[in-house]
């Protein structure tokens, strides 16, 4: 599943001079700005293809965490397990993006959050701005594959979002230390 949402997210980069994270590691010098390639200027070039930090799977603690606090036990409901995130220098090229998935007829968005919309209050995002939509890949492979009805997530935001999500810490909404008990009483 994981190397199928790639392929899309390739596709969707190709068309929107989207750009993707840079794996640590790779990356040549500690300037925030090589954070992020965009894939145009990197298709075809297995060498650089491979410094592309693709999104790990979710951790299974943390699905598990989801399932039993967010959706009581439910572990159907957990639907973003494969995610990747797509960077955008010019909100016209999100916006060319979202075209492009709309225009896709094996991708099926099934749920949109978008924070970058008029009307949002800034203050419950703290100024993050981003759109988040769960989608489906309804193709031939994903059919033989067995993952129709999977559910993956696509991050789309702005450079200076994605900058700054890669300057700052790492905050979880969860778990609480007084909830580890219960999370084990519920996984067992």
């Amino acid at each position: 599943r994981r190397l199928i949402l790639q392929d899309k997210v390739k596709a969707l980069a190709a068309v929107s001079e989207a750009m993707l994270p840079i794996s640590p590691e790779r990356k040549a010098d500690a300037d925030p700005e090589r954070s992020f390639v965009k894939w145009s200027e990197i298709e075809g070039d297995s060498l650089a293809e491979h410094d592309v930090h693709w999104a790990p799977l979710k951790p299974t603690i943390r699905a598990l965490e989801k399932a039993v606090y967010s959706y009581k036990g439910d572990v159907s409901l957990v639907v973003d397990i494969c995610r990747e995130t797509l960077v955008f220098r010019h909100l016209t090229d999100l916006t060319a993006c979202l075209h492009a998935i709309a225009a896709d007829p094996h991708i099926v968005v099934v749920r949109v959050k978008n924070s970058i919309g008029p009307g949002r209050d800034t203050e419950l995002c703290a100024g993050y701005r981003s759109v988040h939509l769960n989608v489906q890949i309804l193709s031939e492979e994903a059919a033989s594959l067995g993952l129709q009805g999977h559910v993956s997530e696509l991050f789309l935001v702005l450079a200076p979002f994605a900058l700054a999500q890669v300057n700052a810490p790492t905050m979880r909404r969860m778990p609480h230390a007084d909830r580890s008990m219960e999370l084990q009483e519920a996984c067992c």
